[in-house]
């Protein structure tokens, strides 16, 4: 499917999520046996009218059920997206004069991934959006 296609009928989107995952499921599996970073992304939300932070969370579901350890799900869309940039050091980690945009969550993703359900607190270029104001 191509991010120029635009499906607004939801089964017909969920069949192609199905057929798409097996795909998917095989190929992580191989990065993963290989040893090769996967970076997570997704433009799934184009494709399916999914909102982005939902589309994106599903991308990460579905490394869990592919059978990614939850600590290498985050370095999908921390340290490795940043280095598949070319941005190492700049975005994707929490340190002095990086661009650090940043979520909390109500538990502990590192053992329970689908604790990423539960945001507790958002800042986004140093404003925060949900949590303490």
């Amino acid at each position: 499917v191509g991010s120029e296609m635009c499906i607004r009928d939801r089964e017909q989107a969920e069949k192609i999520w199905e057929y798409s995952k097996k795909s998917f499921t095989h190929n992580i599996s191989r990065f993963m046996k290989l040893g090769i970073p996967v970076a997570s992304g997704s433009d799934m939300y184009i494709n399916m009218n999914t909102p982005q932070g939902k589309a994106a969370k599903r991308v990460l579901f579905s490394y869990y059920e592919c059978g990614m350890p939850p600590l290498e799900i985050l370095k999908t869309a921390t340290i490795n997206a940043a280095a598949h940039l070319g941005m190492t050091g700049r975005i994707g980690v929490v340190k002095p004069k990086a661009y650090a945009d940043i979520i909390a969550v109500d538990g502990d993703p590192e053992k329970d991934i689908y604790s990423l359900e539960k945001v507790a607190f958002v800042m986004k270029g140093g404003i925060v959006y949900v949590g303490d104001q």
